[in-house]
């Protein structure tokens, strides 16, 4: 009798098992349900004088709730781009304080992403600007099926 309950309740279990892994396969493939949206994004700029460009690229920076943080990595800047930075409310990164002997693009985006906070991560060179609307872009490329390259 026992034995019996036992065989009963594992048969049971796994049912409910595989139709929960049936559920979770066809909810992942099916479009209309894998509606996934990252809940932040850092945006990452890593930067050596770039005075000039800079203020340009933070300027266009939209106000939106999905975007939790912006950093500068100042890649040993010897122009003002820390205090343009600053200006506009950027957090300031410099790669001499985690690495001193160290410099470059590289090592600037390593800097930014070990220090964000944001579930994705989005880099963007200092001598370009940014249209409205970042996170619907940003949504739309990052539900694609097919590879951007």
């Amino acid at each position: 009798m026992l034995t019996t309950i036992s065989v009963f309740i594992f048969f049971v279990l796994s049912l409910i098992g595989f139709f929960r892994i049936i559920n979770f396969y066809y909810f992942q493939k099916n479009p209309k349900y894998n509606k996934i949206k990252p809940k932040s994004i850092s945006l990452i700029i890593p930067a050596r004088n770039e005075e000039k460009r800079i203020e340009k690229l933070l300027k266009s920076i939209p106000k939106e709730e999905i975007l939790s943080e912006v950093l500068v990595v100042d890649d040993n800047s010897t122009d003002k781009t820390e205090e343009i930075s600053r200006k506009y409310g950027a957090r300031v990164l410099k790669i001499k304080d985690f690495y001193p002997e160290k410099e470059g693009k590289s090592i600037a985006c390593y800097v930014g992403a070990i220090n964000s906070k944001g579930e994705f991560l989005l880099f963007v060179d200092a001598d370009v600007f940014l249209r409205n609307r970042l996170s619907a872009t940003f949504l739309k490329i990052y539900q694609q099926k097919e590879p951007l390259l």
